[in-house]
């Protein structure tokens, strides 16, 4: 049975109602335990009773390692956090549809989980990696081997959440529920047209991640593959559709975000088109997908100041 524990400045009928319409117009997955809206990382502990012992410490690092809205997983026991916490997100306190958007995407997670989705991202991300490795090896003779390996470990690790992101946001649009994700995407990187006060705050799903807009190899990529989770599946509504509104947040995103890392979003640009072209559940696609980001995290690699010709 499923338990919702809304706390902090938040009117529960509000969130009931965001639920409500979700479950009108999709059905909300079964066998999710809790569901948690909160303003403040504190009111977590008021769940933790409920979570099963043995999974307790997992779920709290997870959630503490980054306190924003997510979908947690261990065994058959499933947690959804709403987390307000962040002025930039307090929109969800008032607009339904972007709160309908927030829930429905961390439902999609679950039921993308528990047909096996995760376990198929992070294989085959394993598997193009093993297969890259040799080239990766060879970056040895001219970088120190931790940084290099920092790197790669880096950008696949937000790759992992950004593809699972992508196949979540594809889903619901599918589903007809694009409008609610579109409300969420719209409402937190623009604001009355301003950008949001906080610009190198990339949302990515699961994880939001704070980028330092510096020469950082990893920090630069990941803040553009931060961004693809909209630009990909709503260019993919936009080809499809013709939604205008989906069009207009791509080119929002593209005026405004990615002109902050202008060299690293064109060198990304082919990775973009690819998967607006191609995005499936298919080990085909998820290879080629990491493989692509690979190619350009060793390119960059050789183009940085600290690649040297002959290590001594």
């Amino acid at each position: 049975m499923l338990n919702l524990t809304i706390r902090g400045n938040i009117r529960p009928e509000f969130v009931k109602a965001a639920l409500l319409d979700i479950y009108l117009k999709w059905k909300i997955p079964r066998n999710i335990e809790e569901i948690l809206v909160i303003d403040d990382p504190k009111y977590f502990k008021e769940i933790e009773k409920r979570i099963p012992r043995k999974m307790r410490k997992e779920f709290q690092e997870t959630y503490f390692e980054d306190p924003t809205s997510m979908s947690i997983t261990s065994g058959k026991f499933d947690l959804i956090i709403i987390s307000i916490s962040s002025k930039t997100e307090n929109y969800l306190k008032t607009n339904s549809e972007a709160l309908q958007g927030v829930i429905s995407h961390e439902l999609m997670h679950i039921v993308q989980r528990r047909k096996g989705l995760d376990r198929k991202v992070r294989a085959d991300a394993i598997r193009a990696y093993k297969e890259f490795r040799p080239r990766i090896r060879k970056l040895y003779r001219n970088m120190d081997k931790h940084h290099v390996d920092q790197i790669f470990a880096e950008i696949g690790r937000q790759a992992n959440f950004v593809l699972k992101d992508l196949y979540a946001n594809d889903a619901l649009i599918k589903l007809d529920l694009g409008n609610g994700i579109l409300a969420d995407y719209s409402n937190y990187y623009a604001s009355s047209g301003r950008l949001i006060p906080s610009i190198n705050y990339v949302k990515t799903g699961h994880k939001k991640i704070t980028i330092k807009i510096r020469t950082d190899i990893a920090n630069s990529v990941n803040y553009i593959a931060g961004l693809m989770p909209v630009i990909v599946p709503f260019g993919r509504w936009y080809l499809k559709n013709k939604n205008k509104n989906a069009k207009i947040l791509v080119d929002y995103i593209g005026d405004h975000y990615e002109t902050k890392m202008s060299h690293i979003s064109k060198e990304m640009d082919s990775i973009i088109k690819y998967s607006i072209k191609n995005l499936k559940d298919s080990q085909t696609f998820r290879k080629s997908f990491f493989r692509r980001l690979f190619l350009l995290t060793e390119k960059l690699i050789k183009e940085s100041d600290e690649y040297e010709f002959e290590r001594q």
